[in-house]
């Protein structure tokens, strides 16, 4: 399993404020309990009120603080009730005769709502900046999400393992897609071989002219044998997890969406294939978008954690931060000094173009990483895991990353 942060346990406050996306709703469910309901509930809560608060002079003081006492303990448990029944009362996608979707993050959430529009109740649990995939744990809420959905969709391979083992608890049976394993598939980006093809076949790295001698970076970016970077083009421990971030997968996970929900639904089914073609013809657009930006850029960048790889790689950037790095990083007990140090050196030295953080977390190494790149006039580019504020679907945060590369780019 990959980890992604950088000699730390559970991740601290984010490098840069953000505006975390409204949680969802806190209800325990989202289906309707038949409990009491909240009209007839103000109606006995008003009832105690003014049966306890009747008092009777002075000899019945003592009886009269008792009742109020009384009376507060009885109005916090029916307020508390009356919260809960609320929530029961909620129309779940069950009671709308919508059908149901569970996702761990928002991300992969979008990606549903997209495909399924009007016809699905979606619905994820991480759903804020502020929220660490990789340590959340889950609710009552999400298992029972998880309980009543008909669709779920996981990120896989470790990054959202209390989702699976969530999954592996519930008396329910959806249809599971892991993303990782499609992204894991013939052809997929983490296919087997795909890291040592070095995305030829996507970013046209074999064709462009991308050898480091060639590519107007020949003073010092080459990183041969005597930089001791030899190999720093996407060796890392594994199988690079953050597969939100390439539109391959993205379109295969909303490729699956699209037929477990015809096969579940296919009164609808025209509806899912226009929302479907017109997800596809977005991430197309976005792909072609990505091909012009490769052909005119061929930046080098250190990476305090692969978050954006797949993504940078269809933008024509090398990740060139040491594989060493990388593994002793995702190790959980942190990059060494001497390996630190050889990073700082590669960012004061004027070979690397850009430094990519990831904004929702901070530690004293990427304080480190930050600060030197700030010296070194290096250009930071921020990743983020979750949807910021104001952004609630995948075409448009795909668009506003290319956008903050370009603008990165520019100054690099």
């Amino acid at each position: 399993m990959r980890r992604c942060c950088c000699g730390r346990g559970r991740r601290n406050r984010p490098r840069w404020p953000t505006s975390a996306m409204s949680p969802a709703t806190a209800c325990p469910g989202s289906r309707r309990s038949g409990a009491t309901s909240p009209t007839n509930l103000k109606l006995i809560l008003i009832s105690f009120r003014l049966l306890l608060s009747r008092g009777t002079g002075p000899a019945g003081n003592r009886s009269t603080m008792r009742n109020q006492t009384l009376a507060k303990v009885v109005t916090t448990a029916a307020a508390l009730v009356l919260a809960l029944t609320a929530c029961s009362q909620q129309a779940g996608p069950a009671d709308s005769g919508k059908l149901a979707a569970f996702a761990s993050t928002n991300v992969w959430a979008s990606i549903i709502q997209a495909v399924g529009g009007d016809h699905v109740g979606v619905s994820a649990a991480v759903t804020s900046p502020e929220q660490d995939p990789h340590e959340y744990e889950a609710t009552v809420r999400d298992k029972a999400s998880f309980n009543s959905a008909d669709l779920v969709v996981i990120n896989g391979a470790g990054y959202d393992s209390w989702a699976e083992t969530v999954l592996a608890s519930v008396d329910n049976t959806p249809t599971v897609i892991n993303a990782m394993e499609l992204a894991q598939g013939p052809g997929g980006p983490a296919a087997p071989g795909a890291e040592e093809d070095g995305h030829a076949e996507e970013d046209g790295h074999s064709e462009d002219g991308h050898d480091h001698s060639e590519d107007g970076h020949e003073d010092g970016h080459d990183h041969g044998d005597d930089e001791g970077h030899e190999g720093h083009s996407h060796e890392h421990s594994g199988p690079n997890e953050h597969v939100f971030y390439s539109m391959p997968v993205a379109l295969a996970v909303a490729e699956q969406v699209h037929a477990d929900l015809v096969q579940r639904d296919p009164e609808h089914a025209a509806d899912y294939d226009a929302n479907f073609q017109a997800f596809s013809d977005g991430i197309r657009g976005l792909q072609d978008r990505a091909a012009q930006v490769r052909t005119n850029t061929h930046l080098h960048l250190i990476s305090t954690e692969p978050v954006l790889e797949y993504l940078l790689a269809d933008l024509g950037a090398h990740d060139v931060t040491p594989p060493e790095f990388v593994r002793q990083s995702e190790s959980g007990g942190g990059a060494s000094v001497a390996v630190v140090d050889e990073v700082l050196t590669m960012i004061s030295s004027g070979d690397i173009d850009i430094v990519v953080l990831n904004g929702q977390t901070q530690d004293a190494t990427s304080d480190r990483l930050q600060s030197a790149a700030e010296t070194a006039g290096v250009p930071i580019l921020g990743a983020y895991e979750t949807f910021p504020e104001g952004v609630d679907d995948y075409l448009t945060w795909i668009d506003q990353a290319i956008v903050e590369f370009e603008k990165v780019a520019a100054t690099a």
